[in-house]
């Protein structure tokens, strides 16, 4: 996609801003028969408000200008664009598509990558929708096809010729020219068999598989073509054959990166017959889908004390496979190998939750979208905290009580064991061993240091500490008598 390009124009109202449309996207070419191609397009990103249509240039190789005038205009506002285009036979031809905004605007053109092959049958070269060329027959010779014999050769359509393969065999039941022969005759339709397909594709080729394809006549089983159809588009010979009752076939799709391809088989017979041509939905179908799901929004935690809440909102897909599932994975170590924590979801916006926190430290996490073509996001990694524990202390002890009623209290070692980090230390005291514990105004953020207290109203004084994490993880409060009395 290009990017925005933006105009600035002036009026009596002051400066306005127009913003040119954006390009149409996954513009691509498809051969359906010599003369005909099929051109498709995705709709432009803009929103519908700033696009009018779509004008289509197209011209040979050859020529140097595009024509003046489009050859193609839409005017609708479908989110997919088909053409069937005629053009000369033997001739490469190139393309350009713009997007139009009702401002009079256009985009940059798409479909740089459009052109149509330069395919010839006759150069001895098997090209697109070609299964032959001249005496080039793929390695292919009758007997791969269950004839018994003779001379397999290519049509001047650059389809397989099996009119000189033989399914004859020894006999009684004639005679000509001294020799024996069998006369078969046979006027029923093979059966193509079973297709299957994977229900979703993401990469090439897609695999075809088919199974007890068989002649109903008696002149014997010959071979199978594929036939496919690329969304709602024409029935094609893609070309590829199999001589096996049974087999596969590696079909390759266009550059197009999301597309519905429905296939079905056409089966032949050594006297000539066939099973029909393909029409509707075939005999399987495939979601051909390259382009991965994304986030629009990914919240994480940096720290907690328990467990990790990931929230996220519309994981899309960007293809036409359609958002299968949401996974959460994580490691304790940055070199560790990544553990599927189980946690999925199969919703555009939801939250995920994983408790199974055990030692302190960093954890990394990570949220993967998958379509239902298998395509996954791009990974967003998190690092997170865990501290559940409250720092500790070493000890705390009377400084000096020889000024009173000023006195000090000290204290070292106060250490937080976990990744969170000591943030305060606060004092604490009560009066009498029967008052009731009290937080003082008075806290530090260091390891070790002390404290001045008044204790200018007469009476006995017991002293503690609270210590508190920067995760708010903090010690108990005091009970007992603390540290005392003075």
């Amino acid at each position: 996609m290009m990017g925005k390009t933006f105009a600035a124009t002036n009026d009596d109202l002051g400066a306005s801003l127009t913003i040119l449309p954006a390009a149409p996207e996954n513009a691509a070419v498809t051969h359906l028969t010599a003369t005909d191609v099929e051109l498709t397009w995705d709709a432009s990103p803009s929103s519908l408000s700033n696009v009018s249509g779509y004008t289509v240039f197209y011209k040979p190789a050859s020529d140097l200008n595009y024509p003046a005038l489009p050859q193609i205009t839409r005017m609708d506002s479908l989110a997919n664009y088909s053409e069937v285009i005629t053009i000369l036979p033997n001739t490469r031809y190139d393309f350009k598509i713009f997007t139009n905004a009702p401002s009079g605007l256009k985009s940059t053109e798409d479909c740089d990558t459009c052109e149509t092959s330069n395919a010839v049958c006759g150069n001895g070269l098997i090209e697109p929708g070609e299964t032959c060329d001249t005496a080039n027959l793929s390695g292919f010779v009758c007997t791969d096809f269950a004839y018994t014999s003779g001379t397999l050769a290519c049509d001047l359509s650059c389809d397989l010729d099996f009119s000189a393969c033989n399914a004859s065999s020894s006999g009684n039941n004639g005679n000509q020219g001294g020799q024996d022969f069998l006369q078969i005759t046979d006027a029923l339709s093979p059966d193509p068999g079973q297709v299957n397909s994977p229900r979703y594709a993401n990469t090439s080729p897609i695999t075809v598989t088919y199974l007890d394809a068989s002649d109903q006549g008696s002149s014997g089983f010959s071979h199978v073509s594929l036939f496919y159809r690329k969304n709602e588009g024409k029935w094609i010979d893609s070309g590829l054959v199999s001589p096996g009752v049974s087999g596969s076939f590696s079909f390759r799709p266009d550059a197009s990166p999301n597309a519905i391809y429905a296939f079905s088989l056409q089966a032949h017979d050594k006297a000539g017959n066939h099973s029909s041509v393909p029409t509707g939905d075939g005999q399987t179908t495939t979601i051909y889908d390259t382009q991965s799901p994304y986030f629009e929004t990914v919240q994480a935690p940096k720290m907690t004390t328990g467990s990790v809440k990931i929230n996220y909102k519309n994981a899309l897909d960007k293809g036409i496979a359609g958002l299968d599932r949401v996974e959460l994975w994580h490691k304790k170590e940055s070199d560790d190998p990544w553990v599927n924590t189980g946690q999925k979801s199969e919703l555009k916006d939801d939250s995920l939750l994983f408790v199974n926190l055990h030692d302190l430290g960093v954890y990394y996490f990570k949220l993967i979208a998958y379509d239902k073509a298998e395509n996954r996001s791009k990974e967003n990694i998190f690092e997170i905290s865990y501290d559940s524990q409250a720092p500790t202390l070493g000890g705390i002890f009377l400084e000096d009580v020889s000024n009173q009623p000023i006195i000090s209290i000290g204290y070292e070692d106060a250490i937080d064991v976990g990744p969170a980090g000591l943030k305060k230390v606060e004092l604490w005291y009560k009066k009498e061993e029967t008052g009731a514990w009290l937080k003082t105004d008075l806290s530090r953020d260091t390891e070790m240091g002390s404290f001045k207290f008044d204790t200018s109203a007469y009476g006995t004084y017991f002293f503690s500490l609270v210590l508190e994490d920067n995760f708010g993880n903090r010690s108990n409060e005091p009970i007992g008598n603390g540290v005392g009395g003075v």
